[in-house]
């Protein structure tokens, strides 16, 4: 009778005990769920991170790594997890000269750059962070390492340093052509006098002749390099697109003809006012003329095209001089095109660049200096100029300015 009566409880604690374990196992399945949300919440946030991240252990093995780090290195994230750093990481050379053993050692941060280079690709610089994981005891466990592209930022340092060294050089040049201008000027004028001189042959005048102009080629020179050096600020003025065109045509038309160079213009501007720094317009037009003459040769063509590019509601350049000056601007004016082409050898399409630069030139005789003026007065402008290749067989450049 016992026995019957204990069966009753025996069933309720059996029951009580699995209901404390379905409400335990149900406890684990909420914290399992709630690990792996924050689980996956952290990859997420790891993986959002723009800059590359990368966890390596004492045996340097891979523990964690984010996408941008495996876009980096071009690999797999099965691939390189829990294999060794070298498999993602962009340092190379012996594991001592690794910065991530010397945070392992020494326990404290450190920074490192390293340049990738590519047989496809330019040059890529990264810096790299180095930061110790410590454990309860205090010991590095793992070295977590954020990794930046900075090609950018070592482009920029790049070209400053060359801008500083640009400087120098100018002011340097500056200093002696105005020296060597004095000097010139002076020689020239005593050239000049003993060309009058009576006594004088025939011949002894035409020497002394070529040598007054050899004088005034080399100040034409020295003026290029003073006003690369030290450009004068823009004097804008209003005119007629018609009189700048006649301005640098009566300029360089002469020299065509002497050279039996064929010139064409097609004006397409009209005679709507614009608003210029006419001498330094002039002056830029014109050497890029000059160079398409000297490109086509005798029997060959050069082609001066002047047209519109854009128009003021597109171009927030021409809405900024419509409110400067919006009683000379006209209201249909857009951006000022100019193009130059020539049926010369034209310009290879791996120098295209570099012929922009001060001091570069193909010509035996070249200072580098006009393009590099040229290209001085259309950054003033806000412009921009470029090289194609032209319908004529040789070289085409084209300037677009606002006006």
């Amino acid at each position: 009778m016992s026995s019957k009566e204990n069966k009753p409880e025996s069933t309720g604690d059996a029951a009580h005990l699995g209901n404390a374990l379905v409400k335990m196992s149900r406890r684990w399945e909420t914290s399992f769920d709630d690990l792996k949300s924050a689980h996956d919440y952290m990859n997420n946030l790891v993986d959002s991170i723009e800059e590359g991240l990368i966890v390596i252990d004492t045996d340097y093995r891979i523990t964690n790594i984010n996408r941008s780090a495996l876009a980096l290195a071009g690999r797999d994230y099965h691939d390189v997890l829990f294999g060794p750093c070298k498999a993602a990481c962009l340092c190379e050379g012996a594991r001592e000269d690794c910065p991530a053993s010397r945070v392992f050692q020494e326990k404290q941060t450190c920074r490192a750059e390293f340049c990738v280079r590519s047989d496809e690709r330019s040059p890529r610089w990264f810096e790299i962070n180095f930061s110790p994981l410590f454990d309860s005891r205090g010991e590095v466990v793992e070295v977590v390492e954020v990794i930046r592209d900075i090609t950018h930022r070592r482009e920029l340092e790049q070209k400053l340093m060359h801008n500083d060294r640009l400087n120098a050089m100018g002011q340097l040049a500056a200093g002696v052509a105005h020296e060597v201008r004095n000097l010139l000027t002076s020689a020239k004028m005593l050239l000049q006098m003993d060309v009058e001189a009576a006594n004088l042959t025939g011949a002894q005048k035409e020497h002394l002749t070529v040598a007054a102009e050899s004088i005034t080629g080399m100040e034409q020179k020295i003026e290029e390099l003073l006003a690369f050096a030290k450009p004068s600020p823009m004097k804008i003025q209003s005119l007629n697109v018609n009189e700048l065109v006649a301005l640098i045509v009566n300029q360089v038309k002469p020299v065509a003809e002497d050279s039996k160079v064929a010139f064409e213009l097609i004006n397409l501007a009209g005679e709507a006012q614009v608003l210029l720094d006419v001498e330094k317009t002039r002056a830029a037009l014109v050497n890029l003329l000059l160079n398409a003459i000297q490109a086509a040769g005798k029997g060959g063509t050069a082609r001066f095209t002047v047209s519109w590019s854009g128009s003021p509601e597109q171009d927030e350049s021409a809405k900024a001089i419509e409110c400067l000056y919006p009683d000379k601007v006209n209201p249909l004016a857009r951006f000022l095109q100019f193009a130059v082409d020539d049926t010369g050898p034209g310009v290879a399409p791996d120098i295209r660049r570099q012929v922009f630069e001060p001091f570069f030139t193909t010509r035996a005789r070249g200072t580098g200096l006009g393009l590099a003026t040229v290209n001085q007065i259309v950054k003033d402008y806000g412009g921009s100029i470029s090289i194609e290749e032209s319908v004529l067989g040789g070289a085409r450049f084209v300037i677009i300015i606002p006006a």
